[in-house]
């Protein structure tokens, strides 16, 4: 029922730790996302990964506007807990511990939403997880950039040593 353009329609490939991954995203009709208003998304729900990479976690983004998905748990934060707190929190290994034994099924084991309504999460008060968000939000940051020195030196040596093979 997909369709080349319409409502986002988000999978468990669109979810990584703690980012949405837009490549191989498909589409519904309106029709077809008002009849599956129980998967209907909003910004800043919480996305978590029911089977094969079960726990992984992400935002949607409030680029996203009016989504919906399939196979996907939706959490939806109250006013207590900060969006992107929860979200890093379910990437955590405390919570993917939570995910593991939670688990159901036999073929391909799921963590369904009832498992999800059971997982504890720790809620400390609004300004500490602001500052945590914020923490891990310049650890990220350090690791981007980290990772694009990496790349660059690996590409500056790969083009060397390119060089230096075609003059052999």
């Amino acid at each position: 029922r997909y369709v080349p353009s319409g409502v986002p329609f988000l999978r468990s490939q669109n979810v990584r730790e703690f980012r949405f991954e837009p490549i191989g995203l498909m589409f519904i009709r309106s029709a077809f996302h008002e009849e599956l208003s129980k998967s209907s998304l909003q910004p800043r729900d919480i996305l978590v990964v029911r089977s094969g990479n079960a726990g992984v976690a992400c935002l949607v983004p409030d680029s996203l506007g009016v989504a919906n998905c399939s196979d996907l748990v939706i959490m939806r934060p109250n006013h207590a807990l900060l969006p992107s707190f929860g979200c890093l929190y379910l990437n955590s290994s405390a919570a993917k511990g939570h995910v593991e034994a939670e688990k159901v099924g036999i073929a391909q084991r799921h963590f369904n939403t009832t498992s999800a309504c059971r997982m504890p999460v720790p809620v400390p008060p609004w300004a500490e997880q602001e500052r945590i968000v914020a923490k891990m939000g310049q650890f990220f940051d350090l690791l981007d950039r980290l990772a694009a020195r990496l790349t660059d030196k690996t590409t500056a040596h790969a083009a060397f040593a390119a060089a230096a093979v075609h003059h052999l």
